[in-house]
């Protein structure tokens, strides 16, 4: 719940540094009852301090098993949990989109589009079309611009 909790106070507005700093605190805890909910906190904590600008090892609770969020990715798809495989992808849809890397940021959404699991409603899939709907808008002003 705390993991999840620390998600949408990121997508709410919520001070980075204060969900950096419970992400940090909590990390081990996480990791001790779930390593799934410790991969999820990991992709948040990514988001948070590439916002901040700040450098920090996320994946180093994991010994080396994991490296980066492709090792995440693989190994969810290897234990068959679609929605760390879908959560990893919104973290690089919405790590695309905050750097203005709105080809990136498309291509991630076409990516979390062909997922099978992305046909069930979620509530993070309102973030998720609220901001694909701003990468649409900002196209058609890109081919429309006069």
């Amino acid at each position: 719940a705390l993991g999840l909790s620390l998600r949408y106070s990121l997508l709410e507005g919520e001070n980075l540094s204060l969900i950096s700093r419970s992400l940090k605190e909590n990390l081990k805890k996480m990791m001790k009852y779930s390593t799934v909910c410790a991969k999820l906190a990991v992709l948040d904590l990514i988001i948070v301090d590439e916002l901040r600008g700040a450098e920090s090892e996320p994946f180093a609770i994991f010994q080396g098993q994991l490296t980066n969020d492709s090792d995440l990715i693989n190994d969810a798809i290897a234990s068959s949990n679609a929605n760390n495989v879908e959560c990893a992808h919104f973290r690089r849809f919405y790590s695309a989109f905050w750097r203005a890397d709105y080809i990136q940021a498309e291509a991630s959404s076409q990516v979390l589009l062909s997922l099978p699991s992305s046909k069930r409603p979620k509530l993070i899939s309102i973030y998720f079309y609220f901001f694909r709907g701003l990468l649409a808008f900002r196209r058609y002003r890109e081919n429309n611009s006069e």
